[in-house]
Formats: structure tokens, C-alpha cells, sequence
């Protein structure tokens, strides 16, 4: 039994010093049950440093043609709303940010675009935008040595239009 304790003791010490959790262990000593319980939780084996590289303000974007106009139509107008909205990507570099279009605003309502009905048309989304790209380094927790890169993006959209493109 002492050599069973033993063993319990020294794997206990080897998986902290491993980083390793461990289950609750139940050894037997004479006919009573005795239950170790382990507090030992996993280490971080990395981190990461965020660094700010590019930040700016990118005007008069085309972001393709509104979702809702995905057919050449002959009409008077379209009507937008502000309870609708689209995600669409925007880019700085190759990295990608999602940007929300919805058509609000600043009284909370939609609003109506005329447009010439006698010609084939569809809104073409264009938009503002506010980003800051960010490279991330990935270390190695015990070494510090650098393990990856990679790089993030934030968009904010600053303002939006929809303008009637013709066919």
C-alpha cells in the first residue's frame, strides 16, 4: 500500500510539472476508500502579441449590387428599410472584414430611390469605411520562440449609398 501512495505522489508531482490535468484518483487503504482530488489545470502553452500595422479610411467603395436587386427590373423606385440588413467582406491587403449594410438612417427609417423606369436597373451598394489591420505573433509559452503570424482586420462602415445602375 505504501508503494501505491508513492506512485499516486510522484505522478501527481510529474503531471504538474508536465502541465498535465489529472482525474480524481481513488486508492483503497485497508477496507476505507480515500479519493485525491487533483486542483492541477492545464498551462497556456502559447500567447500572442497584437500589433497595429495599417489604419485609414477607404472612401467610395463598390461593393456590387444590393442583394434585393438581384434581377433587372423596370421600376419607379426602390424602397429600403432599416429592419433588413446584408453582410458583405471588405478587404486592406488580402485580409478580409465583414461590413453590415442595412439601409437605416440617421431617423431610424428607409427611404425610396426613383429611378427611370423606362430602362432596366438595379442599386449598386457603395459604401465608407473606417479599418485597422493587425498583425498577430504567436509565441511559444515556454521558449518565446515566435511559432506564426497572421493578420486581422476591423472594418466600421462610416456611410453608405445605393445608386441606380443602368443596363
Amino acid at each position: 500500500m505504501k508503494k501505491t501512495k508513492k506512485l499516486i505522489q510522484i505522478l501527481s508531482v510529474l503531471s504538474l510539472s508536465l502541465g498535465i490535468y489529472t482525474l480524481p484518483i481513488a486508492t483503497a487503504e485497508n477496507e476505507h476508500s480515500q479519493e485525491i482530488e487533483s486542483e492541477i489545470q492545464p498551462k497556456a502553452t502559447t500567447y500572442s502579441k497584437t500589433t497595429v500595422v495599417a489604419s485609414g479610411t477607404v472612401t467610395n467603395v463598390n461593393c456590387g449590387f444590393h442583394p434585393d436587386t438581384a434581377v433587372w427590373r423596370r421600376v419607379a423606385s426602390y424602397q429600403y428599410d432599416y429592419s433588413r440588413s446584408y453582410s458583405i467582406n471588405v478587404s486592406v491587403g488580402g485580409t478580409y472584414a465583414s461590413v453590415s449594410i442595412s439601409g437605416a438612417t440617421s431617423s431610424g427609417m428607409g427611404g425610396t430611390i426613383n429611378v427611370d423606369q423606362t430602362r432596366d436597373s438595379k442599386l449598386l451598394v457603395n459604401i465608407d469605411y473606417k479599418y485597422t489591420k493587425y498583425r498577430v505573433d504567436v509565441y511559444d509559452a515556454y521558449s518565446n520562440q515566435l511559432l506564426n503570424s497572421y493578420y486581422t482586420l476591423t472594418a466600421t462602415k462610416t456611410a453608405e449609398r445605393f445608386l441606380p445602375y443602368y443596363r
